[in-house]
């Protein structure tokens, strides 16, 4: 089942054939902070049944803005995960590249990172995304570097929730906050959900 919907997650698809749409979500949070993200998805994705949560290394503050040619722009343009969201998506798939919330402007500390409380603010977003596209059933979370604090925190604190958790990088074996749901694999290079198997390996770049 869960490698079923990675085939699907990662299949291959023309992008140039298609318009990619990219538009900035925006929630106010309990406390009266900004939690924002893109949304990307190909122009025919109208009933999308995937949602992939992206969240970048260190240090985690993309502040997405629209630029003068009236494309979406961030700060971590060089991160590849941001820079790979345009791949990760079909007619079935749309991505959420999450920035930190608005109080930390320049690094999104560790502690709110793992914190039950950026969780929350993660799950309001995702339900704004949710109302807009009600056709969505699995929720899936992409980390890289130190997002994976991110990705951990929310299975740590949302374990009933519909989160899978699929996570590039080496940082998480240095915070120890794996959670119960994690395991290492090979050089703490990848960390996945113990029922499944690693996908490919992310080797030293920028993150």
């Amino acid at each position: 089942m869960l490698m079923a919907g990675i085939l699907v997650l990662l299949g291959s698809h023309d992008l140039h054939a298609q318009t990619i749409n990219e538009v900035i979500v925006s929630v106010k949070t309990p406390s009266g902070l900004e939690q924002q993200g893109v949304l990307s998805k190909l122009d025919n994705a109208n009933t999308p049944k995937k949602l992939i949560v992206l969240v970048s290394g260190h240090p985690g503050v993309t502040r997405p803005r629209i630029n003068d040619q009236g494309k979406i722009t961030t700060r971590q343009n060089g991160n590849f995960l941001v820079r790979s969201r345009h791949h990760l998506i079909s007619d079935q798939v749309i991505t959420l590249l999450l920035d930190c919330r608005s109080d930390f402007e320049t690094v999104c500390p560790d502690n709110y990172q793992a914190s039950a409380e950026r969780a929350k603010d993660i799950d309001d977003l995702v339900q704004e995304v949710k109302k807009r596209f009600p056709s969505i059933e699995q929720t899936w979370a992409l980390s890289t570097s130190r997002g994976v604090l991110t990705t951990a925190g929310l299975l740590e604190t949302r374990p009933g929730s519909l989160y899978r958790n699929y996570s590039f990088g080496r940082d998480l074996q240095q915070s120890q906050r794996a959670g119960p749901g994690f395991r290492a694999i090979s050089n703490a290079a990848i960390y996945l959900p113990s029922s499944a198997r690693p996908l490919s390996d992310h080797t030293p770049q920028r993150c």
